[in-house]
Formats: C-alpha cells, structure tokens, sequence
C-alpha cells in the first residue's frame, strides 16, 4: 500500500525542521539538533499532526478530544483521516457544517449518519448531490414537512423510499401510494395508509402486484375483500385475501373455481360445511387440495371411498388418519401398494396379531417399524432385537427391551457397530463393560462401555 504523506496549512512543523536544517555551515549543527529535537517533542505530543498520513490515522484511533477531533474534521487535507475524526466527532454543529460543505462524499455520509440536528439534516436530505449521504440523513430526519417533500421529488429510489419509512402523514402518504412511478415505494407508502377507501382502490387499480398485496394486508371489508379474492390477476393477492375472509358463500366460490390449487387450499382451510368439503375431497382435479379437504372430512363413508380409490398415495394416507372402520384399515395395512398408505393404516390400528404379522413380513422399512411400536411381547421384541436382518429394527427393538441378557448379547457381538453402542447404553453388568472395554475392536464400543460406567459408577 503507498505510502501517503500530506503537509496542510497546520502541518508547518515539518516544512519548518526542513527550512531551519538545510543549513550545511558547521556553527549551525547545535542550532540544528535543537530545534529537531524540539519539533519531535511536538510531534510525539500531537501525533495527529504528523506530516505522515498513517500516523495521523493511528493518532486518531486513540484521540477522545472532541474539540481536536473537529479541528481534524475540518482541516485535514486527507479525506480519509477526516473520514475517521468524523466517525468519532459528536459535536453537532461541526457534524452540521461538515455534512453540508466537505467536498468529500464519504466524509459527509458519516457526518449525516452521525448529525441529530433537524434543519441540517433536512438540508442534507434534499440539497446533497449524493444519493447516499440524502439517505443518511433521511434516516434519521423527523420532519415530516421535509420528509413529504423528499417521498414525492428525490429522483433516487431508496432516498423516496427511506422518507416513506418515516412519514406519518396520511395525506403525503396517500399522494405515494398512488403516484410514486417504483412500485416498491408505492408498496412501503400503501402498507402505511389507514383509509379503507384509498386502500380498496389501490387493490383493485394499482398495476403491480406487490402494491396490491400491501393493499389488501391493511384491508379489512368483506366485500371489498370477497372482490378481490375472486377477481384479482395475481394469486398471491387472492390468496391473502382469500385469508381475512369468513363468507362460507365466497370461501365455497373460490375452493371451487379458483384456478391456482395453493389458492384453493387456503380457502378449504377456512371451510367447516361438510357437504362442500367431501365434494372438493372426491373431485378436484389437484391431489395436494383433495388431501387438504380430506383432512378436514368427517364422513366416514367418503373416508372409506377416498382410502379405496383415490389414485394419490397422499390422500389415501389422510383418509387412512381419519378412518375408524377396522378391517378397512387392516386390509389397507396388508395391501394397499404405498408404504406410506400400509404404514399409515397400521398406526391407527391397535390389533397386535396383525402388527406381529406385519412386523415380520412387510418389505418396508418404515411400515414393520410402525408395527413394531404396535408390539409390547418382550419375548417377541427380543427375537427382533436379536434376529431381524435390519439393524434399524434391532436397535429400534432393543430400545423396548428390559432383559439384560439379550442386551449383553447385542453388546458383545451384533454386526451393526451403532445397535452394539445402543446395547451398551442399557446394559448394567460391570464386568461386561469392562470387558468391552479392554477387548472391543472398535474405539466408539470402548468409549461407550467407558461412558456406562462412568455414569452409572454403582454397576453391579
């Protein structure tokens, strides 16, 4: 990095030692090495005045003087070591006249960030030919006077959008909501209007829909909102608007005939008739909306039918959730050809015989460890924790367990490392732990067994 060194009006020290010690005559040494000598004290009492422009820097860092650091501020040739006095600097007219007048743009961005002054600051806002130093000092401008001007005249985006975030008033914001030309200050100005009448306008003309949608957020008519719901071109704002309605009539219209299936969705969510939810459950084209609506059916015979016939494995699985009838739910826990579905069935069922039998024989994974938490046998859950090929199943049944003999076994010798380590974890036989310990392969074995012991220290 080059080295910057910069000699201002209230750098005279160095041109000074320069000046006084070009001398070559001899007679002059002792003057010489006097006046170096005292030019250097000066320079160590007043490091911020070094000609070098790092040490000035490194000065600053420890400088609290507020009356120095304002000095530096104004008078500092280096933009960047005026940067750096601003940055500490706290007093507000030298804040005001530096953000106002440094021909720096970074020096009065942090001058602004740091100015409380009102009038300055609204001077900065409106008059600064840098966009970001007008949103710093919007940031922090509470006159909403000057905040109304900047919303409607800045030619900057985020600068009309920073004073939108501080106006209060319903006039400047109304005049925002509508004629801003960027959409996003359009949105931020709406999401502030409190007039339902301005708001339902904006939701039905504005033509873009993030604008729309912050319309709708604030609206609260029924109808107003039932119009939207079903007129509007953008799903989302239907969807939010769909969300704030009660209307069963227009809940009904839109579960029905809206053309977006997400849409639909929230509208079954909102509906408690029967008759319209086994109809939607039986007959919407989407699976996603005809197993929300299922969700929500409490007639078994559509249940029935829906777990039967429907061609989702998802919507037979939500019917299965609802069903009560038991042997509908056991045949579909034996031979529906989804997993899920099989899986879904044996959870509600409480018959143990059908459990074992599924348990044993299913190819799924996750539908024999449904059936698995069916079965309380610890006979039968030994011989799965021992003999079954998954190990999943064995540490699944170990875990249900309480002979400690099997447990041992498990331990010392089952070919899945983490069903050993689950093992471990149950076991209460110290001389068996210390045997893991001094004759296991396998280090998490030791460290398990090493585990045990520490945390139950009175093993038998």
């Amino acid at each position: 990095m080059p080295i910057r060194v910069q000699n201002g009006p209230h750098f005279g020290y160095a041109d000074t030692a320069r000046r006084w010690t070009s001398h070559t005559h001899p007679s002059s040494e002792p003057w010489r090495n006097l006046i170096v000598g005292f030019l250097d004290l000066i320079l160590r009492r007043r490091p911020w005045r070094h000609p070098n422009t790092y040490r000035r820097e490194e000065a600053i860092k420890a400088l609290e003087d507020q009356q120095v650091l304002a000095e530096i501020a104004h008078t500092d040739p280096d933009h960047w070591i005026r940067q750096e006095a601003t940055k500490k600097l706290s007093i507000q007219p030298d804040l005001a006249t530096i953000a106002l007048s440094d021909p720096d743009r970074q020096v009065r961005w942090h001058a602004a960030q740091n100015l409380r002054l009102q009038p300055s600051l609204a001077r900065v806002a409106q008059s600064d030919p840098d966009r970001w130093v007008r949103e710093a000092a919007v940031e922090s401008l509470d006159d909403q006077l000057a905040l109304s001007s900047i919303s409607r005249n800045d030619k900057a985006t985020q600068v009309r959008l920073a004073a939108v975030k501080r106006l209060d008033d319903q006039v400047s914001l109304s005049a925002v909501a509508q004629t801003d030309p960027e959409a996003d200050v359009r949105a931020e100005a709406v999401s502030k209007v409190s007039s339902q009448d301005e708001l339902y306008s904006i939701s039905v003309h504005d033509s873009s829909a993030c604008v729309r949608l912050a319309a709708v957020g604030g609206l609260d008519g029924p109808p107003q909102l039932a119009y939207v719901a079903t007129t509007d071109s953008d799903y989302e704002v239907r969807k939010l608007a769909v969300e704030k309605i009660l209307d069963p009539v227009v809940l009904e219209h839109v579960a029905r005939t809206d053309d977006v299936a997400w849409v639909r969705e929230v509208a079954i969510k909102r509906i408690v008739d029967q008759a319209v939810l086994c109809h939607i459950a039986k007959k919407d084209l989407d699976a996603d909306v005809r197993m929300t609506a299922t969700k929500r059916v409490c007639d078994q015979e559509v249940l029935s039918m829906l777990a039967r016939t429907d061609d989702d494995e998802f919507v037979r699985v939500a019917a299965a959730e609802r069903l009560t009838n038991g042997q509908q739910l056991s045949d579909m826990a034996t031979t529906d050809s989804s997993e899920h579905v099989r899986e879904a069935a044996i959870r509600r069922l409480g018959d143990s015989a059908l459990a074992l039998h599924i348990a044993k024989d299913d190819e799924a994974g996750n539908v024999r460890s449904a059936a698995l938490d069916q079965l309380s046998d610890q006979n039968v859950l030994c011989d799965f924790a021992l003999n079954d090929q998954m190990p999943g199943i064995r540490r699944q049944a170990l875990e249900r367990i309480n002979d400690q003999a099997t447990l041992e076994k498990l331990a010392i010798g089952d070919p899945d490392l983490f069903v050993r380590v689950c093992a471990i974890a149950r076991v209460n036989s110290r001389s068996v732990l210390n045997k893991l310990m001094d004759a296991a392969e396998a280090t998490p074995v030791r460290e398990a067994a090493q585990k045990r012991i520490e945390a139950e220290g009175n093993l038998p």
